[in-house]
């Protein structure tokens, strides 16, 4: 099958002397277009403007885990009246690049999630971030990624709190985060 795209091949005529390349040079050109075959099948979905979307669904669960929830309730029960309390929100929210430093570095950052940060209601500042740290987190891979968010929130002066999932007490929830949120 053959689409109606075309393949623009140059077939550019080099005199035997040296030419300089300005504009007199390119009018001197022949183009030959040749017809390439449709690589788009059709039975192939059909595309909207975003490009094939069937392999998306809604996510039903907002959390990662039933503990995350239980720690959010307690957040809201203990410290709404003080703070907005932020679930699964990006590390790019809070942390920004000083000026002249390359864009690349915010891969650094941009895409690791906090599972809560709160800030003030008065101007809406970060002063807390709380990980949640399940089992996972006791993998090399997490220990590492916790230890370079810990410095990074060190570098900005934001504290983080890390709390166990195998405690959830809401006493004890409310005297960490009043700690931390102290110093």
């Amino acid at each position: 099958m053959l689409g109606a795209l075309g393949v623009i091949v140059g077939a550019i005529e080099h005199s035997r002397k040296k030419q300089k390349r300005d504009v007199s040079f390119f009018k001197k050109q022949s183009f030959v277009f040749y017809e390439i075959p449709n690589f788009v099948s059709d039975r192939e979905p059909k595309r909207s403007a975003l490009g094939e979307l069937s392999f998306i669904e809604r996510k039903p669960f907002i959390f990662d885990s039933m503990s995350e929830l239980v720690l959010y309730r307690q957040l809201m029960d203990i410290f709404s009246d003080r703070y907005y309390i932020f679930p699964q929100m990006s590390y790019g929210r809070i942390i920004q690049l000083k000026r002249g430093v390359g864009k690349w570095n915010r891969n650094r950052f941009d895409k690791k999630i906090a599972d809560f940060v709160l800030c003030d209601k008065e101007k809406a500042i970060a002063r807390l971030v709380i990980e949640l740290d399940g089992f996972s987190h006791r993998l090399k891979k997490k220990m590492e990624r916790d230890e370079k968010i810990d410095m990074m929130m060190a570098e900005i002066g934001l504290p983080i709190l890390h709390l166990k999932t195998n405690n959830l007490n809401k006493e004890y929830v409310k005297q960490e985060v009043a700690k931390k949120l102290r110093n």
